[in-house]
């Protein structure tokens, strides 16, 4: 779902700790290097991402940094290698949330845009864009 607002008005509005902000500033880009995904999944989370402690995701992830707590990961999700969760635009006129639910799989290189829900159990495609809900 995208948000009624851009990026620089959801900045001012949400009830994020100014220490966790500084927090991802300094976290997110040595994630990548971090070896135990069981650790990267945890740094996501103190990054403020919502994240189900059995996700496994992939050394060179990417979540988005500026509003990382739009992002909700039930269990048992797969992330490989390259993919982009992003949620806000560009030219930060969109923002909103993505959801991706249990068990499901998002393979190399995919890009999630803002306000993307997936459903259980489904299956994005390497390189695959997705701009509209994927159904479970």
């Amino acid at each position: 779902m995208l948000l009624p607002v851009n990026l620089i008005e959801y900045r001012k509005r949400r009830a994020v700790n100014p220490v966790q902000i500084v927090l991802r500033k300094l976290l997110i880009p040595f994630i990548q290097f971090v070896p135990v995904w069981r650790l990267r999944t945890f740094l996501w989370q103190a990054c403020g991402a919502r994240i189900d402690s059995s996700v496994w995701i992939a050394r060179t992830a990417v979540l988005d940094e500026e509003a990382p707590e739009l992002i909700t990961i039930e269990e048992g999700v797969r992330i490989s290698y390259g993919v982009m969760l992003i949620t806000h635009s560009d030219l930060d006129k969109e923002i909103g949330s993505i959801v991706i639910g249990r068990q499901a799989w998002i393979g190399a290189g995919a890009v999630v845009l803002p306000g993307v829900t997936i459903g259980a159990y489904s299956v994005v495609g390497a390189a695959g864009l997705v701009n509209k809900d994927v159904p479970p």
